[in-house]
């Protein structure tokens, strides 16, 4: 659901969209409130400004390049998914701790109450399961 607040203070929500197309609004939607909080902010490096010139010390990406980089994370996210349907649940749940949730794989380890070298032959293993089917 995606909500849009108006100037006079009315909201409307939006449902029934495709969780893509949600996912995206979201992600722009995100880029473009830091974009306006760093026009806030707004700081130029004097290095890089006497260096490169202003244009290049204060590059801001325009909406063309959000919209390019967000579609390019989607389509990896896509891909991922792909390769996340050959594992079995085990070697998924860690792949996602390790990769989605950011842990070391020594807490995984700590956390299935397995050696790290288990761990870490399950994970490349299935490493090695996702390659081969994006190869495919």
């Amino acid at each position: 659901m995606i909500t849009y607040f108006f100037a006079d203070g009315t909201r409307s929500n939006v449902t029934n969209l495709p969780q893509q197309t949600e996912k995206l609004v979201e992600n722009l939607t995100r880029l473009e409130e830091n974009l306006e909080r760093k026009e806030r902010y707004h700081t130029v490096s004097l290095d890089s400004q006497e260096y490169e010139g202003l244009d290049f010390a204060s590059h801001e990406p325009n909406a063309l390049e959000i919209l390019e980089t967000t579609e390019t994370a989607m389509e990896r996210k896509m891909l991922v998914q792909k390769a996340l349907v050959v594992l079995n649940e085990k070697q998924k749940r860690r792949i996602i701790m390790r990769f989605f949730d950011g842990l070391t794989l020594a807490e995984i380890a700590k956390r299935e109450d397995v050696s790290l070298s288990t761990l870490h032959e399950s994970v490349t293993g299935a490493l090695k399961k996702m390659k081969r089917a994006l190869e495919k």
